[in-house]
């Protein structure tokens, strides 16, 4: 697996915040579509393409267990709220975090600038 599978329970601070559970239950029900999915795939490429999906929306997922402050767990929420469910843009919605917010963590490709 290319990442960590997501938790069924959120912290207690999640559990608590109006829309929380139906966003991140949300987000178990696509890992688990995404897993069927992987289990049995037509080709090389449409494995890779499940893979990538997976990690896109477990990054989504642990966000509710590691957001480091209400307001961003408030923003979280919403954001998957808006989705209402829907498979491509919760999976976008990763690809953004992947892409823009994780980017920070890679090491750089190149001497370091003097």
């Amino acid at each position: 697996m290319p990442s960590t599978p997501l938790l069924s329970l959120v912290p207690s601070r999640v559990q608590h915040r109006a829309g929380a559970l139906s966003a991140y239950d949300m987000l178990l029900r696509l890992e688990k579509s995404i897993l069927a999915d992987i289990g049995s795939p037509a080709n090389k490429n449409a494995r890779e393409e499940a893979d990538r999906s997976l990690l896109y929306c477990r990054i989504v997922g642990h966000f509710f267990h590691h957001v480091p402050s209400d307001a961003g767990l408030a923003h979280i929420v919403r954001e998957v709220s808006s989705m209402a469910g829907d498979k491509q843009k919760l999976l976008d919605l990763g690809k953004l975090y992947y892409d823009h917010a994780l980017r920070v963590f890679r090491s750089a490709k190149g001497q370091t600038p003097a």
